[in-house]
């Protein structure tokens, strides 16, 4: 993993492939020309970096934008269901319309259509989609699909920090593979936020936080002016004085005046 942290992130850089594929060639150092195909978003597609890759023994497949350096040029609208290809020899583009336009580049499939497994609501026939498209769904999926659980539970806010956002990711990937673990081993059908819930208080049971005292008078059950018996009340003015009195209050170690008040001692409580 490569944590982007301006101009001082750690990576190797690529003549020519920016930012973005010098990321892809660092996390892919110790497992270039084995064979392996890489899936990626349009963030990191372009035909530069795939025939980077190309070179070192890896394919790649992915959604690209068709701004990107390199890439051929398409009809700009085109009907639902149609699909354009253009290719020079090593790489694939592709431009099908689904509900939206698709874009993808491959270096690794061919120009043709297969059979998705579903049937049209109205013609009743097979749906076809571009290979790549089909290979593509199928190896990106369960990476759409997490991403889309733990999106409904995320503890990342916009005001946290972002090295506090990366923990919260990588605490809820780290649950989710629990969650799919627990799954494959366990017959219990736990819903995943059911499953939160049970590991957090599971969490909270075994290693609970020590009690740290805060200070001040202790905490008692009943308030120390009814043990003491003390209760303010009014004291009358004289005519000798002119004005209110100051009485002391026996009861207390502390010898605090309160103008205009004396304490009453109670023998019997009133519940």
């Amino acid at each position: 993993m490569v944590i982007y942290t301006g101009a001082t992130t750690s990576i190797k850089s690529v003549e020519g492939l920016g930012v973005s594929g010098s990321v892809v060639m660092t996390l892919l150092a110790p497992h270039l020309g084995k064979g392996h195909v890489l899936y990626v978003d349009n963030w990191y597609s372009s035909p530069m970096l795939f025939q980077h890759l190309l070179h070192q023994g890896t394919g790649a497949c992915g959604t690209v934008r068709l701004n990107r350096r390199g890439m051929p040029t398409f009809p700009k609208k085109i009907k639902r269901g149609e699909v354009t290809f253009r290719e020079n020899g090593t790489q694939l583009a592709v431009k099908w319309q689904d509900k939206r336009d698709v874009n993808f580049l491959t270096t690794v499939h061919p120009s043709s259509m297969a059979q998705s497994g579903r049937l049209d609501h109205f013609t009743g026939e097979p749906k076809v989609k571009p290979a790549c498209v089909l290979d593509y769904n199928k190896k990106m999926g369960a990476v759409d699909r997490a991403d889309m659980i733990t999106s409904f539970v995320d503890c990342a806010r916009k005001s946290t920090k972002w090295y506090k956002k990366l923990f919260f990711h990588l605490l809820d990937t780290a649950v989710l593979n629990a969650y799919t673990v627990h799954r494959k081993l366990s017959e219990e059908r736990m819903p995943y936020k059911d499953f939160r819930l049970k590991l957090v208080k599971e969490l909270i049971q075994d290693h609970p936080l020590p009690r740290q005292s805060t200070g001040g008078r202790p905490c008692v059950n009943t308030p120390l002016r009814l043990t003491g018996r003390h209760f303010p009340s009014f004291v009358p003015p004289t005519e000798a004085q002119g004005q209110s009195t100051r009485r002391h209050c026996r009861g207390r170690e502390k010898r605090e005046t309160e103008k205009g008040e004396k304490t009453n001692v109670l023998h019997v409580f009133l519940m």
